[in-house]
Formats: C-alpha cells, sequence, structure tokens
C-alpha cells in the first residue's frame, strides 16, 4: 500500500509540473517561419511553429541562451557560458555538436547573423577607456580570428539584408528594464550607412527604442515604450536610411511588457516572447498575436 501511495503522489507531483507555464526566453524564427527556437532552463530547444513537442538541442550546465537561425535557416547560432562566460556557439539547426566560435575572457553577446556565414555580437574585450559599452565584432562560422568592424559603442546591431544599412543602439548606460524611462539616457537606435560611412538617429520617442530588427531591406522592427510597456513598431526607411513616415503600432499591450522577438529571413512572421509565452504574429495584415501552445 505504501510504495502504491508513493507511485500515486510521484504520477500526481508530475502531471502538477507539467500543467505550470514554461517560462521560455529568447526566441528566434527561422528563415520561412516554419521553427521555432528559444532558451528554457539555459538550453536551447526546438518546436515547430504550429506548436507541439519540443526538441532539446543541447545538454549542459552553463546558461544558453539567444538562438538565432541563419538567413537560410541550416544553423543556429547562440550565447553560451560553458567556460565562465558567454561565447558564440553555431551548431545545425537540427541539432549536434555545438562548435565554439570565441574564446576571450570577456563576454561575447550574439546579436546578428551579417550572412549565412558571418555572425555579429558585441563584447568590450578590446579598446576599453572611459566607456562602458561594447563594440561590434563579427566572426565566421568556419572559427577563425574574429574582428572589429564598427567604430560605434553599442548594445545591439542589426544588417539590413543587402548589407546597405546597420541598425544600431546606443545609450547601453540606462537599463532596459526602464522601459518608460524619460530622459538623456535613453536608449535610441541609430542608422549606420556602411556605403558612405555616416552615422544618423532615427527621431521615435523620447523613451527607450530596442531590439532593431529588418523584415525588408528599407523596413525596420523595434520596441518601443511610448504606451508605457514594450510594444512592437514597425518603420519604413528611404534609401538613404531616413524614415519615410511615422512608427506604426503594431501591439498594444498595456500590463505585460514584450520582451524579445524575431522575424523570419522572408520577413512573413514575427515571434515574440510576453509573459511566460511565446506568440506568432503575420507581418501583413491586421491580426493579432497568437500564443503557440509548447
Amino acid at each position: 500500500m505504501k510504495k502504491t501511495t508513493l507511485l500515486f503522489v510521484s504520477v500526481i507531483s508530475c502531471f502538477a509540473a507539467m500543467a505550470q507555464p514554461l517560462l521560455l526566453r529568447h526566441p528566434a524564427i527561422n528563415n520561412n517561419g516554419s521553427v521555432i527556437a528559444f532558451s528554457f532552463q539555459g538550453d536551447i530547444w526546438t518546436v515547430p511553429a504550429a506548436g507541439g513537442r519540443a526538441a532539446r538541442l543541447t545538454v549542459h550546465e552553463g546558461y544558453e541562451a539567444n538562438p538565432l537561425f541563419s538567413p537560410d535557416g541550416k544553423m543556429i547560432a547562440f550565447s553560451g557560458a560553458r567556460f565562465g562566460n558567454n561565447d558564440v556557439f553555431v551548431m545545425p539547426s537540427e541539432g549536434g555538436m555545438p562548435k565554439r566560435l570565441t574564446f576571450h575572457s570577456a563576454a561575447d553577446n550574439l546579436t546578428a547573423w551579417q550572412n549565412s556565414s558571418t555572425i555579429l555580437f558585441t563584447s568590450a574585450r578590446e579598446f576599453r577607456q572611459m566607456e562602458r559599452g561594447s563594440e561590434l565584432f563579427s566572426v565566421s562560422t568556419n572559427g577563425g580570428t574574429e574582428k572589429r568592424i564598427l567604430d560605434a559603442i553599442t548594445a545591439e546591431a542589426a544588417p539590413s539584408p543587402d548589407g546597405r544599412f546597420m541598425a544600431l543602439v546606443k545609450g547601453e548606460s540606462n537599463p532596459v528594464f526602464r522601459e518608460d524611462y524619460r530622459g538623456p539616457s535613453n536608449r535610441e537606435i541609430w542608422i549606420h550607412d556602411t556605403q558612405k560611412k555616416t552615422y544618423h538617429k532615427l527621431e521615435l520617442s523620447n523613451t527607450n527604442d530596442i531590439l532593431p530588427q529588418w523584415g525588408d531591406k528599407r523596413t525596420l522592427y523595434f520596441l518601443n515604450a511610448e504606451q508605457g510597456t514594450y510594444n512592437l513598431y514597425r518603420l519604413k526607411l528611404d534609401d538613404n536610411g531616413k524614415a519615410a513616415g511615422k512608427p506604426e503600432a503594431l501591439t498594444s499591450f498595456k500590463d505585460e511588457a514584450i520582451r524579445h522577438f524575431n522575424i523570419s529571413a522572408d520577413g512573413s512572421t514575427i515571434v515574440l516572447e510576453r509573459e511566460m509565452d511565446l506568440y506568432l504574429m503575420k507581418t501583413t495584415g491586421n491580426g493579432a498575436p497568437q500564443k503557440v501552445n509548447v
């Protein structure tokens, strides 16, 4: 009787644990919007965008997060603390042995893919004097020596699909979680013109503007706290990288912010992280974000 009771309690406890909400972090979506990668309990997982059973891709005691699919969808890059601080790793998108690409003792934080064979990351490893911010580096998926590619300090960077522009976030000293902060330390989005070698600031709002990403070569998405909490916005740019109109609000959440988002390489689908769940929405039409059942 005692063994039966213990078994019954164990089974009930198992089902109770499965029923609890899952804190799914840092979602990314593949090139055609069919697969989502995310971090859960410090490992990298994938799940069909339609929902269903998730597959675990990494198993390690080091914390691993921020997965990003390559533009062709064949690889996943991620940041991992397997050796005491964040390094950049890459592996096949269906799983396999991760390959370590950076080896510095400073934290290397993944930010974007420049193309299907080059990864961008930020780090404070070099040229650090009075400033506290990070600089932008690139590294090949084949390995080798990484290199600093900009003379600007930035917390986040995203290259346009045609390579003409680089969207940057400046104002790293102001924490992201101060989402309704309005003052001189606002995080702001700048555009670097890679042809003209110039920089200019996008005049967007009086609050933090963060996490710029491209839907196509002249459409920029970002998070902004103008409504009191982070929501998703879209902005059209002209061929000089200047704003061609006003930002368009795509969501209007009032309570819980959007913490993270990612856009498929074909520009069709967005995955959002909000509360303890993942949501999908299309870039066309007026459909509301739909929860992904993982």
